[in-house]
Order: structure tokens, then C-alpha cells, then sequence
């Protein structure tokens, strides 16, 4: 099977590239960084599908947690996202493009306003649980805007390029999956209380395992 596997950054996927190079693997299986941000991860996404014409396409990533009680370096598999980050505030009131009418709840691809993906609807066991997920421009530090989010989509996961990567790989119609490692509480800024190191070891093992179990 060719696999395109993208991160923002190469530390999210140093080790699963390093692996596949020493395994002689690497000529089925692209590696490519497609930057931080929904305008970055847009662009290369649709960039590099269309070069690499991959059978399936992983984005792999730390994100932020907003339940607690998760472990940091735990790994999901994120089934659905929103941008929610695009939108107004009106009276105190965070408004997106759906309740503004710009977009319609099951205007293609979305369903009821997530963007869902299919592969995790079918009878396929991957060893990791399913979350749902929010992208932002900004990283959520006020205690506000993460209640906010918190009432109104009800997330575990907060990242910057999951929703551009779900958006670019449904319109195409290709296969994909996003794997996200916790590396820290949605609103912790003292980096001390991160474990990157945790995160990007679960999230590059977890990577090979699943791509092996494909391959």
C-alpha cells in the first residue's frame, strides 16, 4: 500500500521515517512536513496527495487535551473535527459559520457541521480510541474561550491542522487517518507540566504499528 505520512513539524515524525529508512520500506511510504496551521496544512496536504497519489494518508501530531484525567503521551485516533476557530463573538456569544448560515450542517463534507471520517466507521480495529477533536488559529489559553469550546463541541483534542486535513483528504475522496498524542492540558502554558518527549514517542510508535499492521 502507498502511505503518505505528514506532520506539521519533523519531530512529529522523525523516528517513524527513521524506522521505515532502516527497514527498506521507505520507497512505498512518503514522508513529508506540511507546517503549523490550517492555511500551511491545507496547501501541502493537496500538495503532496496529488504528487504522491498515496492509497492512504496519515497525519500525525501531539495535541493539547482538554479532560485532565487523560495521561499525557496517551495516542487517539481522531474520527472528527471541526474548525472552531472561524467565526464572530456577539454579545458575549461565540457564533461559526454554521449558526451564521455561511455553511450548511450537512453541506458536503461535512455532517452535521464535523467532518467525520468514514475509514473509522468501518469494522476496522486500529488498537487506539476514538476521539473527537477542534482545530485553532490560536492556542486556547483563556479560561473562557476553553469553556466555550468545551459547551459547545464538546472535544477532547485541540490541534491547529486536524480540520484542514480532514476537509482536503474528503473532498479528494482519499483514505486517511489522523493520530494525535497528548502533550498537554488545553490551557497549560507552563511548559515545565508538557511531556513532549512522552508524546512524540507514543505517537512515533504507535504510527509504525499502525502502518505495519496496513503494510
Amino acid at each position: 500500500m502507498r502511505m503518505l505520512v505528514l506532520a506539521a513539524t519533523e519531530k512529529e515524525l522523525e523516528k517513524c521515517r527513521n524506522h521505515f529508512q532502516k527497514e527498506g520500506k521507505y520507497n512505498l511510504i512518503q514522508f513529508r512536513t506540511i507546517g503549523v496551521g490550517a492555511v500551511s496544512a491545507t496547501f501541502y496536504t493537496q500538495l503532496y496527495i496529488g504528487q504522491h497519489r498515496p492509497d492512504m494518508v496519515i497525519l500525525g501530531g501531539i495535541a493539547g487535551s482538554f479532560d485532565k484525567e487523560i495521561t499525557l503521551g496517551q495516542t487517539f485516533l481522531v474520527q472528527s473535527e471541526i474548525q472552531a476557530t472561524t467565526g464572530v463573538e456577539e454579545n458575549g456569544i461565540w457564533k461559526d459559520v454554521f449558526d451564521m448560515g455561511f455553511v450548511q450542517k450537512d453541506q458536503h463534507p461535512y455532517k452535521n457541521t464535523l467532518l467525520i471520517n468514514p475509514f473509522l466507521e468501518e469494522e476496522v480495529d486500529l488498537g487506539l480510541p476514538l476521539a473527537k477533536a477542534i482545530s485553532v488559529d490560536e492556542i486556547t489559553t483563556d479560561n473562557q474561550r476553553q469553556q466555550t469550546y468545551l459547551e459547545k463541541y464538546q472535544p477532547l483534542l485541540e490541534s491547529m491542522e486536524g480540520a484542514a486535513f480532514h476537509f482536503v483528504c474528503l473532498q479528494i475522496g482519499v483514505p486517511f487517518l489522523q493520530i494525535r498524542a497528548v502533550s498537554n492540558y488545553v490551557g497549560e502554558r507552563d511548559k515545565s507540566k508538557w511531556d513532549f518527549a512522552k508524546a512524540f514517542a507514543n505517537l512515533n510508535d504507535n504510527m509504525i504499528r499502525i502502518i505495519e499492521q496496513f503494510n
